[in-house]
């Protein structure tokens, strides 16, 4: 973890709410995405998402399924016409299938608002990278690794699976949820908490860290 960041993050969370202020509502752009992608579980799943609200739950089969929706402040904002083109992109490297967006870069400078819905079947390893937002992730059949500049990050997974389980949040709580028992977790650098637990039956390491922000991870089963 890069404890350099965390005063720029500061700054970035607030001009963004202060700008929030007085503007015009959202509105949608064009119809919504979609791609489905075919994979084995072997296969690496790498997510490269910049900013949104992302859900992530299980697909039965082989197949994998994404669905996002984007919305502008304005029809005829710069936003919108930047938004236009917005599709989602995917290359594969050996074992790695990366998943992300054609304008990845217009997102947060048009203020664009990504919602995304991806259905997950059984893989080796679902890597998440994400620069800011809301994340969900429900009951995947992959072992998990996050990393987040800046949001929220709810997590339920089944116990099962877990071996172990490593929260980081450098700037804000982390909390780790097993069966019903909170674990305990260590202050880090006064304004960020830790989890570490190694106490899990399955196979996969579970890996979050995150700039800034909030983490919940709930075990259950």
């Amino acid at each position: 973890m890069k404890y350099i960041n965390i005063v720029g993050i500061i700054i970035i969370l607030s001009t963004s709410s202060c700008s929030a202020v007085n503007t015009p509502s959202n509105v949608r752009v064009g119809p919504s995405k979609e791609i489905k992608l075919t994979i084995t579980e072997e296969t690496i799943i790498d997510l490269n998402i910049t900013a949104g609200d992302v859900i992530i739950e299980s697909s039965l089969g082989n197949q994998l399924r994404a669905e996002m929706t984007v919305e502008c402040p304005g029809i005829n904002s710069q936003c919108a016409k930047k938004m236009a083109g917005l599709k989602f992109v995917q290359f594969s490297e050996g074992e790695h299938l990366s998943l992300a967006t054609n304008r990845n870069s217009f997102v947060q400078h048009y203020n664009a608002n990504l919602k995304m819905k991806i259905f997950v079947p059984k893989s080796q390893r679902l890597n998440i990278n994400m620069d800011a937002g809301e994340l969900r992730v429900n009951n995947v059949d992959s072992c998990l690794d996050v990393e987040m500049s800046a949001g929220e990050i709810n997590i339920n997974m089944n116990y099962s699976m877990i071996a172990s389980v490593d929260l980081d949040a450098a700037l804000g709580d982390a909390s780790l949820n097993v069966n019903g028992v909170y674990q305990n977790k260590n202050r880090s650098w006064v304004v960020g908490e830790e989890v570490h637990w190694n106490q899990g039956v399955g196979h996969c390491d579970m890996d979050v860290d995150l700039q800034a922000g909030e983490i919940s991870v709930n075990l259950r089963g």
